[in-house]
């Protein structure tokens, strides 16, 4: 993504791949944000993909794991991409509010 070099047939092939459930719920918190950054970089809108990697990040405390660069970059990616997730949104937000989490933003 840092080269801007877009590949079509790959880029599908990594979403078709990685949307699988079983799949990405091994991504650890910095996979996740790879994902969505390279899309948003690249400006693919993948919305089942994007859906998929947003229902993964509010699973069982998971974006608890996330540090503050990394919640910066979720939401900073599904905004670049206008995709609304309205409910991931949410939780950021409260995941924000939650134990000095602000203070850690540099």
């Amino acid at each position: 993504a840092k080269l801007e070099v877009y590949a079509p047939d790959l880029m599908g092939a990594i979403s078709e791949r990685t949307a699988l459930p079983y799949f990405l719920q091994t991504f650890s918190p910095q996979a996740v944000t790879n994902i969505v950054w390279v899309f948003a970089t690249l400006g693919i809108q993948n919305q089942y993909l994007m859906a998929r990697v947003a229902q993964q990040i509010m699973q069982d405390g998971f974006l608890y794991q996330f540090n503050s660069q990394a919640v910066a970059n979720i939401a900073w990616a599904f905004g670049k991409l206008g995709i609304p997730q309205h409910n991931l949104m949410a939780e950021i937000a409260s995941r924000c509010m939650q134990n000095d989490f602000l203070y850690t933003f540099t």
